[in-house]
């Protein structure tokens, strides 16, 4: 599903996913963190082209299991004990603290998902190019080549069945040779498009002068209007922050800091400036809807 918002300036779309991935990884705090991950499931859902689900639960669960179940087992700070294993404590707080980390982690993994669908490798090279033009197009061809060398890898696993070179029914080893072998075809298919690149790239000229670029992007007063509202957001829960209204300590004893009036004004810009997008997308929907009337 492609959102209105998506199609705002790249400087408003890269502002919002920087804004939330900063304020999401500046604080421990279990409510800001959770907004967050609610909040970047729902986008990251919403920007797929199919619900991902499994990837959601495939990079879930080894986090939980390293932060809940093996951090516990060598970190014992902490005061209320749980259990013991070799006269060792597994303390609450560590496991509390791990869970809470997880969920920041995977609130990350999740916002970075919609930055690599919202910006795409021109707006990449829009936001980065002229700080540093060949760390952009680095970065860019690098993130590029990371789906581009999954889908070709299924395409060379499809074609070795369709010949009936794979089979599920296969030993460990036969696996491991038929792997092998996909895995050269692979390797060989990247170097032979990198060389194709390196040669089209030498034709057109690059490198030899000034660069030069092109792009559609125009600056209008919607732009100015969502960036303002999203850096007075942003800069109210910044100040919270900065004034510790969201302090919270883990060990020796948990102890969450009580939320006061400024607290709560901080939280309600938190979930505004999540929302942002949402609001973009109702407002589109509602002048569509009235201009269709019309």
């Amino acid at each position: 599903m492609k959102m209105t918002y998506a199609m705002a300036h790249p400087l408003v779309v890269a502002s919002f996913l920087f804004w939330m991935l900063i304020l999401t990884m500046c604080t421990m705090n279990p409510v800001m963190i959770g907004i967050s991950l609610v909040f970047s499931i729902v986008y990251s859902q919403i920007v797929s082209e199919r619900m991902n689900w499994r990837f959601l639960l495939y990079s879930a669960i080894p986090i939980f299991v390293f932060t809940m179940v093996i951090l516990p087992l060598f970190s014992h700070n902490g005061v209320t004990p749980l259990f013991y294993i070799n006269n060792m404590a597994v303390t609450m707080e560590t496991i509390v603290f791990g869970f809470v980390m997880s969920i920041m982690v995977l609130s990350v993994i999740q916002w970075f998902q919609v930055w690599n669908v919202w910006i795409d490798g021109e707006r990449f090279i829009y936001l980065f190019g002229r700080i540093s033009p060949t760390l952009a197009l680095m970065i860019s061809m690098v993130i590029r080549f990371i789906p581009m060398f999954l889908r070709r890898y299924r395409e060379i696993h499809e074609i070795q069945v369709g010949m009936g070179y794979s089979k599920e029914n296969a030993s460990f080893g036969d696996k491991a040779r038929m792997f092998g072998k996909e895995l050269s075809i692979l390797v060989s298919w990247t170097l032979e498009h990198s060389v194709d690149t390196s040669m089209s790239m030498e034709s057109r000229g690059y490198g030899l002068g000034k660069r030069t670029s092109f792009h559609l992007f125009r600056w209008k007063k919607s732009d100015t209007v969502c960036m303002l509202i999203q850096v007075l957001l942003a800069a109210v829960v910044i100040t919270g922050i900065w004034m510790e209204k969201f302090t919270m300590y883990y060990f020796p004893k948990m102890w969450l800091k009580p939320f006061d009036g400024f607290s709560i004004l901080c939280l309600v810009c938190f979930v505004m400036l999540a929302i942002v997008p949402f609001v973009i997308e109702g407002k589109e929907l509602l002048c569509r809807r009235l201009n269709g009337n019309r």
